[in-house]
Protein backbone atom coordinates (compact mmCIF):
# COMPACT_ATOMS: atom_id res chain seq x y z
CA UNK A 1 0.00 0.00 0.00
CA UNK A 2 1.15 3.40 -0.65
CA UNK A 3 0.84 6.99 0.96
CA UNK A 4 -2.57 8.62 -0.90
CA UNK A 5 -0.77 11.40 -0.51
CA UNK A 6 2.78 11.15 -1.54
CA UNK A 7 3.17 7.84 -3.23
CA UNK A 8 5.78 6.61 -0.44
CA UNK A 9 4.96 3.05 1.22
CA UNK A 10 2.36 3.61 3.48
CA UNK A 11 3.24 2.96 7.34
CA UNK A 12 0.27 4.58 9.32
CA UNK A 13 -3.53 3.57 7.70
CA UNK A 14 -2.72 5.05 4.48
CA UNK A 15 -0.28 7.68 4.66
CA UNK A 16 3.60 7.18 5.06
CA UNK A 17 5.45 8.55 8.41
CA UNK A 18 5.63 12.23 7.03
CA UNK A 19 2.69 12.59 5.95
CA UNK A 20 0.73 11.14 8.74
CA UNK A 21 2.72 13.93 10.65
CA UNK A 22 1.06 16.42 8.89
CA UNK A 23 -2.35 15.54 9.59
CA UNK A 24 -1.85 15.73 13.12
CA UNK A 25 -3.34 18.72 14.70
CA UNK A 26 -0.74 20.60 16.62
CA UNK A 27 -3.69 21.69 18.99
CA UNK A 28 -3.46 18.59 20.42
CA UNK A 29 -0.21 20.06 22.06
CA UNK A 30 -1.47 23.36 23.38
CA UNK A 31 -2.62 23.77 27.11
CA UNK A 32 -3.99 26.93 29.79
CA UNK A 33 -3.62 25.69 33.36
CA UNK A 34 -4.03 27.97 36.08
CA UNK A 35 -1.18 28.43 38.67
CA UNK A 36 -1.37 30.20 42.01
CA UNK A 37 1.29 33.11 42.05
CA UNK A 38 1.23 32.97 45.51
CA UNK A 39 2.23 29.12 46.75
CA UNK A 40 2.91 28.10 43.27
CA UNK A 41 0.49 25.54 42.74
CA UNK A 42 -1.15 24.26 39.46
CA UNK A 43 -4.75 23.38 38.75
CA UNK A 44 -4.88 20.01 37.02
CA UNK A 45 -8.35 18.80 36.46
CA UNK A 46 -10.31 19.34 39.67
CA UNK A 47 -6.95 19.54 42.07
CA UNK A 48 -4.20 21.77 42.54
CA UNK A 49 -0.88 20.22 42.58
CA UNK A 50 2.81 21.42 43.29
CA UNK A 51 4.79 18.56 41.05
CA UNK A 52 5.39 19.00 37.32
CA UNK A 53 5.10 14.96 37.09
CA UNK A 54 1.47 15.23 37.77
CA UNK A 55 1.34 17.97 34.98
CA UNK A 56 2.98 15.58 32.46
CA UNK A 57 0.74 13.11 33.40
CA UNK A 58 -2.10 14.78 32.61
CA UNK A 59 -1.18 15.75 29.36
CA UNK A 60 0.26 12.48 28.48
CA UNK A 61 -3.28 11.22 29.56
CA UNK A 62 -5.13 13.70 27.40
CA UNK A 63 -2.34 12.40 24.28
CA UNK A 64 -2.88 9.06 24.95
CA UNK A 65 -6.89 9.19 23.39
CA UNK A 66 -5.28 10.25 20.00
CA UNK A 67 -1.90 8.11 19.78
CA UNK A 68 -0.91 4.61 20.66
CA UNK A 69 1.76 6.16 23.42
CA UNK A 70 2.80 9.82 24.68
CA UNK A 71 5.44 10.70 26.63
CA UNK A 72 6.01 14.08 27.85
CA UNK A 73 8.50 16.55 29.58
CA UNK A 74 7.15 20.12 30.66
CA UNK A 75 11.01 21.35 31.62
CA UNK A 76 11.99 20.57 27.76
CA UNK A 77 8.49 21.69 26.86
CA UNK A 78 8.48 18.60 24.55
CA UNK A 79 5.87 15.56 23.60
CA UNK A 80 6.45 12.61 21.72
CA UNK A 81 3.99 10.69 20.98
CA UNK A 82 3.65 6.84 19.31
CA UNK A 83 1.34 5.26 16.19
CA UNK A 84 2.40 2.11 14.96
CA UNK A 85 5.46 1.69 17.13
CA UNK A 86 6.54 5.23 15.28
CA UNK A 87 7.65 8.02 17.27
CA UNK A 88 6.87 11.37 16.59
CA UNK A 89 7.98 14.94 18.11
CA UNK A 90 6.22 18.05 18.82
CA UNK A 91 6.70 21.18 20.78
CA UNK A 92 4.13 22.05 23.51
CA UNK A 93 3.00 25.29 24.11
CA UNK A 94 1.84 25.82 27.81
CA UNK A 95 0.47 29.32 28.90
CA UNK A 96 -0.46 29.60 32.80
CA UNK A 97 -2.96 31.85 33.67
CA UNK A 98 -2.43 33.48 37.50
CA UNK A 99 -5.29 32.98 39.95
CA UNK A 100 -5.12 32.24 43.67
CA UNK A 101 -5.77 28.97 44.54
CA UNK A 102 -8.69 28.12 47.09
CA UNK A 103 -6.07 27.61 50.20
CA UNK A 104 -4.29 30.94 49.57
CA UNK A 105 -7.77 32.67 48.76
CA UNK A 106 -9.02 32.03 52.42
CA UNK A 107 -5.23 33.16 54.20
CA UNK A 108 -5.38 36.35 51.71
CA UNK A 109 -9.31 36.80 53.04
CA UNK A 110 -7.28 36.13 56.71
CA UNK A 111 -8.16 32.94 57.62
CA UNK A 112 -5.10 30.75 59.28
CA UNK A 113 -5.12 28.16 61.63
CA UNK A 114 -1.72 28.75 63.16
CA UNK A 115 0.20 31.31 64.12
CA UNK A 116 3.89 31.83 65.11
CA UNK A 117 4.67 35.33 66.96
CA UNK A 118 8.12 35.56 67.09
CA UNK A 119 9.22 38.50 69.39
CA UNK A 120 12.49 39.84 70.86
CA UNK A 121 15.74 41.70 68.83
CA UNK A 122 16.24 37.79 67.32
CA UNK A 123 12.96 37.64 65.77
CA UNK A 124 14.06 38.11 62.24
CA UNK A 125 16.75 35.62 62.53
CA UNK A 126 13.93 33.21 63.43
CA UNK A 127 11.97 34.07 60.69
CA UNK A 128 14.58 32.93 58.22
CA UNK A 129 15.04 29.69 59.85
CA UNK A 130 11.25 28.70 60.20
CA UNK A 131 10.35 29.81 56.72
CA UNK A 132 13.49 28.02 55.47
CA UNK A 133 11.56 24.57 56.67
CA UNK A 134 8.26 25.29 54.78
CA UNK A 135 7.47 24.48 51.12
CA UNK A 136 4.87 27.39 50.65
CA UNK A 137 2.98 25.41 47.97
CA UNK A 138 2.69 22.82 50.52
CA UNK A 139 1.71 24.39 53.45
CA UNK A 140 0.94 28.06 52.82
CA UNK A 141 1.61 31.09 55.37
CA UNK A 142 2.21 34.70 55.08
CA UNK A 143 4.07 37.14 57.14
CA UNK A 144 3.45 40.12 58.68
CA UNK A 145 5.62 42.96 60.88
CA UNK A 146 4.11 44.30 64.29
CA UNK A 147 4.94 46.77 66.43
CA UNK A 148 5.74 43.85 68.99
CA UNK A 149 7.81 41.89 66.37
CA UNK A 150 7.10 39.24 63.64
CA UNK A 151 3.76 37.02 62.81
CA UNK A 152 3.69 34.02 60.79
CA UNK A 153 -0.10 32.50 59.89
CA UNK A 154 -0.31 29.56 58.52
CA UNK A 155 -2.85 27.48 57.12
CA UNK A 156 -2.08 24.28 59.01
CA UNK A 157 -1.79 24.56 62.97
CA UNK A 158 -0.36 21.04 62.84
CA UNK A 159 2.68 22.17 60.28
CA UNK A 160 3.50 25.07 62.28
CA UNK A 161 3.84 23.14 65.80
CA UNK A 162 6.03 20.40 64.18
CA UNK A 163 8.39 22.67 62.72
CA UNK A 164 8.94 24.69 66.03
CA UNK A 165 9.50 21.33 67.56
CA UNK A 166 11.70 20.18 64.89
CA UNK A 167 14.10 23.10 65.81
CA UNK A 168 13.55 22.07 69.24
CA UNK A 169 12.97 25.90 70.06
CA UNK A 170 11.23 26.70 73.40
CA UNK A 171 7.59 28.34 73.05
CA UNK A 172 4.45 28.58 75.06
CA UNK A 173 1.14 27.51 73.14
CA UNK A 174 -2.02 28.80 73.41
CA UNK A 175 -5.56 27.03 71.87
CA UNK A 176 -8.76 29.34 71.19
CA UNK A 177 -11.54 27.67 69.71
CA UNK A 178 -12.34 29.63 65.87
CA UNK A 179 -15.23 27.99 64.15
CA UNK A 180 -17.11 24.97 63.69
CA UNK A 181 -17.05 23.08 60.34
CA UNK A 182 -19.57 20.40 59.88
CA UNK A 183 -20.17 20.08 63.53
CA UNK A 184 -16.45 19.63 64.13
CA UNK A 185 -14.29 22.00 66.20
CA UNK A 186 -12.03 24.27 64.48
CA UNK A 187 -8.95 25.98 66.52
CA UNK A 188 -6.58 28.18 66.49
CA UNK A 189 -3.21 27.83 67.30
CA UNK A 190 -0.64 30.72 68.49
CA UNK A 191 2.61 29.44 69.31
CA UNK A 192 4.52 32.00 71.26
CA UNK A 193 8.48 32.62 70.65
CA UNK A 194 10.87 34.31 72.53
CA UNK A 195 14.84 35.26 71.46
CA UNK A 196 16.89 37.70 73.28
CA UNK A 197 19.08 37.76 70.14
CA UNK A 198 21.78 35.02 71.10
CA UNK A 199 21.64 32.14 68.64
CA UNK A 200 19.88 28.96 69.23
CA UNK A 201 19.82 25.43 67.86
Amino acid sequence: MFCIRCGKRAEIDVYCRDCYKDQIDRELFKYTFKICPSCGKIKIGLDWKSDLKSLENYIEQKLIRHFDDARVDIQENMAIVTRNNIDFEFPLEIDYEEILCPVCSRIAGGYYEGEIQLRGAGAKRLLKVITSKFDKSENPYSVKSVREGIDIRFFSSKKALETVRELGLEYKLSRKLHTQIQGKRKYRLTILIRDDGNHTK
